[in-house]
C-alpha cells in the first residue's frame, strides 16, 4: 500500500512537471505566432507601400517626361530642373 501511494505520488509529480513544461512551450508557441502575426502584418504594410510607389511612379512619370522635353527645349540646367520638380 505504502509503495502504491509513493508510486502515485511520483506519477502526480512527474505530470506536475509535464504540465509546467507544456505551460512553458504553449507560451513560447504563442510568442512565435504573435511574432510572426507582427511579420505579417509588416509585409502587407510594406507590399501596399511598394503599390502605391509604383502607382506614383506611373502617375508621375508622364509628367517628368513632359518636364524632360520641357528642360531640353528650354535649355533648363540641372539645377533649374531640379527647383521646378521641388515646386512640383
Amino acid at each position: 500500500m505504502l509503495t502504491q501511494i509513493k508510486e502515485l505520488y511520483k506519477n502526480v509529480i512527474t505530470l506536475t512537471d509535464e504540465r509546467n513544461q507544456l505551460k512553458i512551450d504553449y507560451a513560447i508557441l504563442q510568442k512565435k505566432i504573435s511574432d510572426l502575426e507582427r511579420q505579417v502584418a509588416n509585409f502587407q504594410e510594406l507590399a501596399q507601400q511598394r503599390q502605391k510607389v509604383k502607382e506614383d511612379k506611373r502617375k508621375v512619370a508622364p509628367i517628368q517626361r513632359a518636364m524632360k522635353n520641357l528642360n531640353l527645349n528650354l535649355g533648363l540646367s540641372q539645377e533649374q530642373e531640379r527647383e521646378i520638380s521641388k515646386k512640383l
